[in-house]
């Protein structure tokens, strides 16, 4: 059985992307997706909404290319999950999980554009980059 890591994720950028740099030059970025799942409380009759945030990031080209985004703006992202493990300062063991960025867009909605729907079970190949290209993503 095949396997894969892709991650497709619309949502409000949390905050500005702000640049930063390696000591050895290369450019990278953190930031956060957030969007709002509703669904509607059984015992209030009710619609609630709830955030949810996802840690982002980006290197090389790709970070210099999500810094162009601003707070507030929908985005649309493909990239992978990542996790990682560390010790803080007190000594206490993290877990970091993030979306490494491959591409973005800016969303816009156009009503006279029929929307698209995606099957969730194909694979990520060398055919969908040239179809997210061909839509707008920048891909590196």
């Amino acid at each position: 059985m095949y396997l894969q890591n892709t991650v497709y994720l619309d949502g409000n950028l949390c905050g500005d992307i702000e640049i930063k740099e390696t000591t050895k030059g290369t450019k990278y970025c953190h930031f956060s997706i957030c969007y709002n799942e509703s669904y509607k409380d059984k015992t209030t009759n009710e619609w609630k909404s709830v955030p949810n945030f996802f840690n982002c990031e980006a290197w090389g080209k790709t970070a210099e290319t999500c810094a162009k985004y601003k707070k507030g703006e929908l985005v649309s992202v493909i990239g992978k999950m990542k996790s990682s493990a560390f010790t803080d300062e007190n000594q206490n063991q993290k877990k970091y999980d993030a979306i490494v960025i491959k591409a973005i867009r800016k969303l816009t909605f156009d009503v006279s554009e029929p929307v698209e729907q995606i099957n969730e079970t194909e694979t990520f190949d060398e055919s969908e980059l040239n179809e997210a290209t061909s839509k707008g993503f920048d891909i590196f």
